[in-house]
């Protein structure tokens, strides 16, 4: 999972709390594969003609403030904190190989990403291609291939692993003028700007996104934001950066869904959110069921502080048999930072979904959680950037951070 720059101190601290994760400056990327085909034969996949989804406060009328709707309840661990050697940065952008394998972007610096496997129990470099002096982003076709890219001035590097190592593409790429920070890969999708590319082993399939994602608050100026990618459960959802608007990509077909509910701005000052809800993360346990977890906020004044500060509270939205409904967690009146960074189908038809150091789990219609295992004296802290399946075993990859070190870690599902 998972982000880039946004606007806004108040959005990044709501809808991009990993933002730093991403690098900057994607240009457009072309057709890579053994065949090198080029920009032409890339086929562009048209947005539907029929209206977005929409999912207003009619679907998901808000509670009163105090009220919590999730109701979590701590349960025993179940999350593993591997014992690996400590590299320090960051794991991020985890996703399942041909043979099942995990693959990630090891972040030394929050700069430098190399790409790593688990293998044999153990994290091992797999070394960076020829030409590239850092990976920005890996994602597995299905194709049965692992690739790899990274802007460059005019057009993206390329490299693809198909079992034996590296293999440099080269690829034709026409330059793309708005270049904001290069999003995440899922299932041979790569997002980019306001677009989103996929590789099926064959050609190549272009989707637009919004080109934004309507008046900025207080402004009659288009708001303009990149996107992230998930995948889940055989969809795939473009989800902004700063924004309400979301694309689902569900059987090659896209729709956009605009969650358009909002939260009562009772007490809204300097605001330049208007009480929206930002998707964060999607998970799909079942071919009739999906989940889009994120948060709804304003921007407001600290009254001991006296210091511009967001009120805000989480929202799990869920949709089955084409119904939206929500849970609501208790609001914040003041120093509201709270995210979901990342949510999986936990494979018996649950999800798992992080935030703020802790797992919550979704199943038998109650929410439990735990805090995940650190392992380290003192007060360290554990910061999830993706959940991912891996064949049978689900994951947590992130990093362990102590006094301003950061460390990477990998966590494990017993009993996936």
């Amino acid at each position: 999972m998972r982000r880039a720059s946004v606007a806004t101190v108040l959005s990044l601290a709501l809808a991009c709390a990993a933002c730093a994760q991403q690098p900057a400056a994607p240009p457009k990327p072309s057709p890579s594969s053994t065949a090198s085909p080029t920009a032409a034969a890339a086929a562009t996949l048209a947005a539907p003609s029929t209206p977005p989804v929409r999912v207003t406060n009619a679907d998901c009328p808000e509670p009163p403030r105090p009220a919590d709707q999730f109701r979590v309840t701590t349960t025993a661990a179940t999350w593993k904190l591997l014992d690996l050697p400590e590299r320090p940065g960051a794991l991020r952008g985890g996703t399942p190989g041909p043979g099942g394998e995990l693959w990630a972007v090891h972040d030394k610096d929050w700069q430098q990403g190399t790409p790593v496997r688990l293998t044999g129990g153990d994290w091992t470099d797999a070394g960076l291609p020829p030409g590239m002096t850092t990976v920005h982003q890996l994602t597995a076709t299905p194709g049965g291939q692992v690739w790899v890219a990274t802007p460059a001035a005019d057009a993206w590097q390329v490299a693809v692993h198909d079992g034996g190592g590296w293999r440099a593409l080269s690829i034709a790429a026409p330059k793309v003028d708005n270049q904001p920070s290069l999003s995440g890969g899922d299932g041979g999708w790569v997002s980019y700007a306001d677009a989103a590319v996929h590789w099926d082993g064959a050609r190549w399939t272009h989707l637009r996104l919004p080109e934004d994602q309507g008046p900025e608050v207080g402004t009659e100026q288009p708001l303009r934001t990149p996107y992230r990618l998930a995948a889940s459960g055989g969809e795939v959802w473009a989800l902004p950066y700063q924004g309400s608007r979301a694309v689902r990509i569900r059987d090659g077909v896209p729709q956009q869904v605009w969650f358009e509910l909002k939260i009562d701005k009772r007490g809204a000052i300097h605001d330049n959110q208007g009480g929206a809800f930002y998707p964060q993360a999607v998970a799909v346990p079942g071919p009739d069921e999906t989940w889009v977890f994120g948060s709804a906020a304003f921007g407001t004044h600290d009254s001991v502080d006296a210091e511009d500060t967001a009120a805000g509270r989480l929202v799990a939205l869920r949709e089955a048999g084409g119904r939206w409904t929500c849970t609501w967690g208790p609001f914040h009146r003041e120093g509201f930072s709270d995210t979901f960074q990342d949510a999986v189908e936990d494979g018996r038809g649950g999800v798992w979904v992080a935030t703020d150091g802790k797992m919550w789990h979704f199943a038998d219609g109650r929410w439990t959680g735990q805090p995940l295992p650190v392992g380290k004296a003192g007060r360290p802290i554990a910061q999830v950037m993706d959940l991912v399946r891996a064949g049978d075993e689900v994951y947590a990859l992130g990093a362990i951070v102590t006094e301003g070190t950061s460390h990477a870690a990998t966590w494990r599902l017993t009993g996936s």
